[in-house]
């Protein structure tokens, strides 16, 4: 599941096993498009002006994010397998 949250409230959930193309607005305007393939999910498009969310690589395992800072969007993998099975401190 692909869990969207802008400004901290969580605006939509996608499963990674359907394909879908969701675009994120502020206000009337688009500001992220997120797409949803072959069991990833990709930020395609952003109007930053960094675009660091675009470049950043297609995620599929649990724990894994793309953040959109100058928009306040997190996409973040929830559920499944994650291929890490520890973290010692």
């Amino acid at each position: 599941m692909a869990v969207v949250e802008q400004n901290g409230t969580v605006i939509a959930e996608l499963p990674l096993d359907e394909d879908a193309v969701f675009e994120i607005k502020d206000g009337d305007s688009v500001t992220n498009t997120l797409v949803i393939k072959d069991g990833t999910a990709d930020m395609t498009a952003a109007d930053c002006p960094d675009k660091i969310c675009v470049h950043h690589r297609p995620i599929r395992q649990s724990g894994e994010s793309i953040i959109c800072l100058p928009h306040r969007v997190i996409v973040t993998v929830r559920g499944g397998i994650s291929e890490v099975d520890g973290v010692a401190r």
